[in-house]
């Protein structure tokens, strides 16, 4: 379902990719990665020798030549289908003619892949296949990884925010807080009677609102403490963020990371990478309630990154903050499993 609740499809194929490292130019990735889950996932990987989950990667067919090519087998019988707990169907037929299967391959060779969601699985994968090379017999099934590809043109192509929640600031303040980014931000307090019982929806139109005209984050620290922070026209992102790409100064998730938190707030890029200070939410009303019971001191509220900004960035090598994206919806575990010890296939 897109907005408003109306029926929206995206589409994509699973197959095979051959793990590249960033540095071949191949596969690019949109976003930095947190330390703790690519340690656990290698532990894991490492027990089971299976992918049971798929990277979710964006190519570029302005013409939709590939859905063409697969739109015959998606007229045919499913062969799985399941709905997930977000009332989202997924389907899945099987592709076997092998000459719709050259062609598809044919039509992808030479794509410049960019990574939307699974960049700590695919780092992952990277490192336990380095990690099978190093051993006597290399496993050649792990020179591979299970990819869903979709069209990055997609009118299903959708992405959600990911709120950040900050805790264990020695000393926070909230007027304070305030008075610190009043050189940077225009201030504008929301009322709570906006906020019937803390929903936020018409709090987030207004942020969405503010967005299309210039950065805008929202703030909430508890009852009463809820505003919108737009970026005042006369400050000098240059001059305050000189190590940032021109072309990342403007978007809002690189704003509150380089210039809030880690300026402002005095949380620096390690701190973040191992989440000592901050954690993630899609669901804003979740998020105010931790905040609400006291398990976190502030949280921000964000407006979606646009699917041309990841491109763009990822394809000219710029990294976004860590859970930049939230691509919806997440593709299912378990739907296919690669097994990298099963040389009969996946």
């Amino acid at each position: 379902l897109g907005k408003r609740g109306q029926q929206m499809q995206r589409r994509g194929f699973i197959a095979l990719c051959r793990i590249e490292d960033y540095s071949a130019r191949i596969v690019h990735r949109h976003e930095e990665t947190l330390a703790g889950p690519k340690a656990d996932r290698l532990e894991l990987l490492k027990a089971t020798r299976a992918h049971f989950g798929q990277i979710f990667m964006l190519y570029s067919d302005p013409g939709g030549a590939i859905e063409t090519l697969l739109a015959a087998p998606a007229n045919q019988k499913a062969w799985e289908q399941v709905t997930d707990d977000y009332g989202t169907l997924h389907t899945v037929w099987r592709v076997s003619e092998a000459g719709i299967i050259d062609q598809v391959v044919a039509a992808m060779r030479g794509k410049k892949l960019v990574i939307a969601d699974g960049h700590h699985r695919y780092e992952t994968a990277l490192a336990y296949r380095d990690f099978c090379r190093s051993q006597q017999n290399p496993n050649d099934r792990a020179e591979y990884v299970m990819v869903t590809f979709v069209r990055m043109e997609a009118e299903g192509l959708t992405i959600l925010p990911t709120h950040r929640l900050v805790c264990n600031l020695p000393g926070f303040d909230w007027s304070g807080f305030a008075g610190d980014t009043r050189g940077a931000f225009d201030w504008e307090d929301v009322s709570e009677e906006s906020l019937p019982s803390l929903r936020f929806g018409r709090f987030m139109n207004q942020l969405a609102r503010a967005g299309r005209e210039r950065p805008t984050l929202g703030a909430y620290s508890g009852p009463g403490r809820l505003a919108l922070l737009r970026l005042r026209r006369d400050f000098d992102l240059d001059a305050a963020l000189p190590n940032v790409a021109p072309e990342l100064r403007r978007l809002d998730v690189v704003i509150l990371h380089r210039l809030v938190l880690e300026r402002i707030l005095g949380i620096d890029p390690q701190a973040v990478r191992e989440e000592r200070n901050l954690s993630y939410y899609r669901e804003l009303e979740a998020a105010a309630g931790q905040v609400d019971k006291g398990n976190a001191q502030l949280c921000f509220v964000l407006n979606p990154t646009p699917v041309e900004a990841v491109r763009d960035n990822a394809l000219a090598g710029q990294a976004l903050p860590q859970k930049s994206t939230d691509f919806y919806p997440k593709l299912l575990s378990g739907l296919t499993i690669y097994w990298l010890d099963n040389p009969t296939g996946m």
